[in-house]
């Protein structure tokens, strides 16, 4: 499928482009401008530092055409962009393409006039013509239900720990483990335990070798995006485990995005020496606005992790619970057929292994029926419910409701008490059960 990159004419001095190299200073200029925490600020320089990284032709997933925007002809200013970073996400283990939309902004003498509804239809084209099967994107609250957008995966939750309550280490005693600052040489192994992480996530986020090359050297700094890699290492040196921490300070706290370590390695024994490196390297790293002394360390690992079971409530009394990540899929059909090889692993290891039958799935104004032979989903289909009730294994959901159950952030059962207008069957419960099971994600963003 092919994309037409030529500019769209919006009316009344609009026009809708692609970015050159000679826009992307104009689009800086606006997104520095809307995204001020309050008025009187300065223009956000961290948001022009990240605009240029994007366009500057050496991101590795975006690019200078991947940035769109709204110029007003009469004057020749930006008025609304979006860019653009195209990610890929696994489901169980199955890849697929993510159009990720980022530094939405509108100029707020433009707005209600439905520009940024026009970025988003010409990015959803793209997306399409791409072969991405999801978009997802992060944001306010509610903004990006107008664009057929639910909120379907988990994003962040957290765990906090306060410096003076971090434990001492014994007189006498030298720590068993510390943190080292990662080398280039030591990404295959940094990549190889994060790799080993995300067999906890339903899903979770795919990031090729050369992002992690731009974390290393090649991002600019001041742009305040990224992370920061770290080793565990023991008494000898040898390499144990592996932390990412966020690029710099926000307030008083150091982020933690990721923590793993290597097979046979405990974190029973690692915890304790971690808190106390991580309160140690946390004042050299940069504060992101004001310069306050750090107090406390958050550990944002998704809403399930295993360093929270070594934490325990005396160490991490402060939990956090996940916002979440906006999701859109265009062709719930096509996403379902991609993803079956997971779900026929999921219903073998079911109750219902081995199950023949129809399974009907109601979104009021439209449905699917998947056919089911022998414990393989055969089809995957277009369905309508008839005007009078028929005999069958049903269930029903409005349809972007549906898509916490297919990716997992609600059970049915917790949706059931959450919405009148989702229901299933006796027959279709154990299935829908089986296929679409609560499972934790932790889908970390690249930017």
């Amino acid at each position: 499928m092919t994309f037409d990159l030529g500019p769209r004419d919006l009316g009344d001095g609009l026009m809708l482009r692609w970015a050159t190299p000679a826009d992307v200073e104009r689009v800086v200029e606006l997104v520095s401008f809307v995204f001020r925490r309050k008025a009187e600020d300065p223009p956000n320089a961290n948001m022009g530092h990240w605009t240029r990284d994007l366009g500057s032709g050496r991101h590795p997933l975006s690019g200078v055409d991947q940035g769109v925007f709204v110029e007003d002809t009469r004057t020749g200013a930006v008025v609304a962009s979006m860019w653009l970073i195209p990610t890929a996400w696994t489901y169980e283990g199955i890849p697929f393409g993510v159009g990720r939309p980022e530094q939405v902004a509108s100029h707020p003498d433009y707005r209600r006039r439905g520009l940024v509804r026009a970025l988003f239809q010409a990015f959803h084209e793209r997306s399409a013509a791409a072969g991405e099967l999801v978009q997802g994107v992060t944001g306010i609250p509610y903004y990006y239900r107008q664009f057929g957008y639910e909120f379907a995966l988990d994003l962040g939750g957290s765990r906090t720990v306060v410096f003076d309550d971090i434990p001492p280490l014994k007189e006498g005693e030298t720590e068993s483990y510390r943190l080292q600052a990662a080398a280039e040489d030591d990404l295959p192994f940094v990549m190889e335990l994060y790799e080993h992480g995300r067999l906890r996530s339903a899903v979770s986020t795919n990031v090729p070798a050369a992002y992690w090359r731009w974390t290393f050297a090649e991002a600019n700094p001041e742009s305040r995006e990224g992370w920061r890699t770290f080793l565990i290492v023991n008494r000898d040196g040898a390499r144990q485990g592996m932390v990412l921490t966020s690029a710099v300070r926000w307030g008083t706290a150091l982020g933690v995005r990721a923590v793993e370590v290597g097979e046979g390695v405990s974190l029973g024994q690692v915890v304790r020496p971690l808190l106390r490196a991580l309160r140690d390297v946390a004042p050299a790293i940069p504060a992101g606005r004001e310069d306050k002394t750090p107090n406390r360390l958050d550990f944002g690992l998704g809403a399930e992790h295993p360093l929270y079971d070594v934490l325990g409530q005396g160490l991490a009394p402060r939990c956090d619970p996940p916002y979440a990540w906006y999701v859109r899929v265009p062709d719930l059909k096509g996403f379902i057929r991609h993803i079956t090889p997971a779900l026929e692993r999921r219903l073998a290891e079911s109750p219902v292994a081995g199950h023949t039958g129809d399974l009907h799935l109601d979104f009021y104004r439209g449905g699917l029926r998947l056919v089911l032979e022998n414990g393989c989903i055969t089809a995957v289909e277009d369905w309508q419910r008839p005007i009078w009730r028929a005999e069958g294994v049903a269930a029903g959901c409005p349809p972007l409701v549906f898509l916490q159950l297919l990716f997992g952030r609600r059970s049915l059962e917790q949706l059931r008490a959450m919405f009148p207008d989702v229901w299933a069957g006796d027959e279709a419960q154990p299935l829908i059960e089986a296929l679409f099971p609560a499972r934790p994600s932790t889908v970390i963003e690249l930017s």
